[in-house]
């Protein structure tokens, strides 16, 4: 698959990429792509471009791309914080607020950690990377 051609356009004033997608569209921030190219550099080298530059839009797809066709699987995106704790239900404070969830894990190269409310549930919310976790207390 060739990302170059998805590329839309570059909203500065929103700091997005501009994405086609199907009959639509979807975004990057550009904050996003440069704090992923950021932790990928501690394994790869990488050239720095500006932030909001097709460059850097460009390089970041290229190396996704490179690591999907490799078979492995990455943990770039996992948060530090939650690692180990996969399967377990937790209660931490997460962006301020108190909340309880089972810590998940997603598939593919590059899995996230989930915030699973239920063993009921069939999936849950996303976890970055970065996101600020204090406070875990594994329950029964």
């Amino acid at each position: 698959m060739n990302y170059k051609y998805n590329l839309h356009s570059i909203g500065t004033e929103n700091r997005l990429y501009v994405l086609k997608c199907g009959k639509g569209f979807s975004c990057y921030g550009f904050d996003v792509i440069a704090k992923k190219l950021e932790r990928f550099k501690t394994v790869f080298e990488i050239k720095d471009y500006p932030i909001g530059s097709p460059e850097m839009y460009y390089e970041y797809m290229q190396l996704i791309e490179q690591l999907r066709n490799t078979g492995k699987r990455y943990d770039f995106e996992l948060n530090p914080r939650l690692i180990g704790l996969e399967g377990k239900r937790i209660e931490c404070v997460m962006y301020g607020e108190k909340t309880r969830f089972i810590v998940g894990r997603s598939t593919g190269f590059i899995p996230i950690h989930l915030e699973i409310k239920t063993r009921r549930s069939s999936g849950g919310d996303g976890i970055p990377y970065d996101a600020p976790i204090s406070n875990i207390k594994v329950l029964n």
